[in-house]
């Protein structure tokens, strides 16, 4: 597959909706790893949380339940996500439209995947979940797992991240390469 991220680290696929620059860390992330969020609520909201200069917090994209997409900083960008320096500096994390107790929808999956095939392809690493609470070479975390790093305890994602299924989707993209 082509790499649709491009030099200045927007996906060509993702509805831009640039987020205040205020709400950023300055500097280069350097995508060793990624973060998936739960949401915790609908995209009006998202948005609105977002743009509000009341709290700091950011994420490069926000991906919809319906499909849709929208990336709000560019990849490179360290945004204010995972709670703690390390994920936040390293790490490329989004939020996913809904809440706990709600699974994401086949649309969210697949572009769960495609960000993390396309980063990982583009740095270099494959997916690997954490062996256990300490590890922290892994490149696939949720936010609750970010307390390794300094993090405050979370219930974020609330179980609606379907490793198995983006790692047997991954692994079954690499074996037929």
């Amino acid at each position: 597959r082509a790499m649709t991220i491009s030099a200045d680290g927007w996906f060509d696929w993702m509805i831009r909706d640039p987020g205040p620059l205020s709400k950023t860390n300055g500097g280069i992330n350097s995508l060793k790893l990624v973060v998936p969020h739960s949401a915790e609520g609908y995209w009006p909201h998202l948005q609105e949380l977002l743009h509000s200069l009341n709290r700091r917090a950011s994420w490069f994209a926000s991906n919809l339940k319906d499909g849709r997409c929208y990336q709000h900083y560019s990849i490179y960008t360290k945004t204010w996500t995972s709670g703690s320096a390390y994920p936040n500096e390293n790490g490329l994390a989004w939020e996913n439209e809904g809440v706990a107790g709600e699974p994401l929808t086949d649309a969210q999956n697949q572009n769960n995947i495609r960000i993390i095939r396309e980063v990982s392809a583009l740095k270099g690493w494959t997916l690997r979940r954490p062996v256990d609470a300490n590890d922290r070479t892994a490149t696939g975390y949720e936010h609750r797992e970010c307390v390794r790093f300094g993090s405050e305890p979370t219930a974020c994602p609330s179980g609606r991240i379907p490793w198995d299924l983006y790692l047997a989707a991954l692994n079954e993209e690499d074996e037929m390469a």
